[in-house]
């Protein structure tokens, strides 16, 4: 377990099967292995010029993600869980396929929240967003090239945009 309160990784890789209670932020390097976000734990991505890697990597959300200025590189199989608040508070691109195949894969049973800004916040076209949960647009747009929803919903102010590719919908959209 890492504990702490405000721990940063600025460089390096953080590797292994590890669970989060407390606070981590990112502010450059790679994770890799398995992480879990404890319930009220919070994982900050927000890297002040150095880039952001998930590679080969399983993360669970049961706290909160909160991804600002930085884009999000992931690929070679990494899959999130996000059971809790994964809150988007600036315009990135997440790239899910960064150093190889297969591409991302992200489970929603939570909620994804873009709060931020009001340009583009995309999930690119090698991710994968599967909504089970809300999916919270409340400012700019929500781009995505493949979505699936089975009962999940759809709300906010802003807009979820299909750039290309498939959307199967099977929910509420408000």
């Amino acid at each position: 377990a890492i504990t702490s309160s405000n721990l940063t990784l600025t460089a390096g890789t953080l590797s292994g099967t590890n669970v989060l209670v407390g606070t981590l932020t990112l502010s450059g390097g790679t994770l890799t292995g398995n992480m879990t976000v404890s319930n009220n734990s919070v994982l900050n991505i927000a890297a002040g010029g150095a880039n952001v890697f998930f590679q080969a990597m399983i993360l669970t959300n049961n706290g909160t993600v909160t991804w600002t200025n930085t884009p999000l590189y992931t690929g070679i199989g990494t899959h999130i869980y996000n059971y809790g608040l994964w809150n988007a508070q600036s315009d990135n691109n997440f790239a899910g396929n960064y150093g190889g195949n297969p591409g991302t894969v992200f489970d929603n049973f939570g909620i994804f929240r873009k709060s931020g800004n009001t340009g583009t916040t995309t999930l690119d076209g090698v991710t994968t967003l599967n909504n089970f949960g809300t999916v919270n647009v409340q400012s700019g747009f929500l781009s995505v090239t493949s979505l699936n929803s089975t009962g999940g919903t759809f709300s906010g102010n802003g807009v979820v945009q299909m750039v290309s590719g498939t959307a199967t919908l099977n929910g509420v959209i408000t």
